[in-house]
């Protein structure tokens, strides 16, 4: 079966690699670049381009200029844009695309959606309704505790908007007790815990291993160490936070596990 070839565009170099990494070992071929003059040329010249995952925040010609010229020049071809910059939403939904998913995104949803486009499979947002909020618990494991306690602190500042019940754990072992005990829908594992015998990796497996395990997982690390990303690396489908981390961007993540698993309650609704 011959392989469907992806074109990737995106300035991030770890995205680059992280997207060769999931998706090459997946009988996909893969070509990445990192402007939009790059894309636009390789999508005047090669026909056998299947389907194009495009970042708006690009340098250069910009990702809505690229989508744009691409709907003219390669009308048949594919194009899921990946992008942090929500506020173009609308620009992009005037010109077109099989697919929006907003960053940081779920490596196993991005997988799906990749595979349903290219099956020619509509993709229908899932949205929640406007009287439901995102309502889970989640714990905080870090061993840097000024980080745990403002995570903590900032996903339930928003009690309007995001129902978050957040614990914190400053080691491996403590997150392992507390989630023999409690029930937790999503962990925040920081992959360098040098607090206890274990670091993040080990601890997830464990989470993972439990009667009721949590049902998300997200992981923290820091971008310039590469022992800790060798580690991250581990679990391509659980999305991955640099310190210092976007607060905004988190809790996005965490609402979009929320609507996989239909962590919902009603607005007007208090939790016990």
């Amino acid at each position: 079966m011959e392989k469907k070839k992806i074109l990737v565009v995106d300035d991030e170099t770890e995205i680059l690699k992280f997207m060769k990494e999931m998706f090459e070992p997946r009988n996909y071929s893969l070509i990445c670049v990192a402007n939009g003059n790059d894309a636009l040329k390789l999508v005047n010249v090669d026909s056998s381009i299947d389907l194009m995952l495009l970042d708006l925040n690009l340098p250069g010609v910009s990702g809505v200029e690229v989508l744009k010229i691409a709907r003219q020049t390669a009308p048949r071809l594919k194009v899921v844009v990946l992008t942090a910059l929500d506020g173009l939403r609308d620009q992009v939904d005037k010109i077109g695309c099989e697919a929006f998913i907003p960053k940081p995104f779920d490596m196993e949803e991005l997988g799906s959606v990749v595979k349903d486009v290219l099956a020619g499979k509509v993709r229908k947002e899932e949205k929640v309704a406007e009287d439901f909020i995102p309502s889970c618990r989640i714990l905080v494991v870090d061993d840097e505790k000024d980080i745990a306690d403002f995570t903590q602190a900032n996903l339930t500042s928003e009690p309007e908007k995001f129902d978050f019940k957040v614990d914190t754990a400053y080691s491996a072992e403590e997150a392992l007790e507390k989630a023999k005990k409690n029930r937790y829908d999503v962990a925040l594992v920081d992959i360098k815990l040098e607090r206890g015998s274990m670091w993040g990796g080990e601890l997830i497996q464990k989470l993972k291993a439990l009667t009721q395990p949590p049902v998300g997982f997200i992981i923290i690390t820091a971008v310039d160490t590469e022992k800790q990303r060798s580690v991250a690396k581990q679990f391509p489908d659980y999305p991955v936070f640099d310190k210092p981390m976007n607060m905004t961007h988190l809790k996005e993540a965490i609402r979009k596990i929320c609507m996989k698993h239909k962590l919902t309650r009603k607005a007007s609704a208090k939790r016990a």
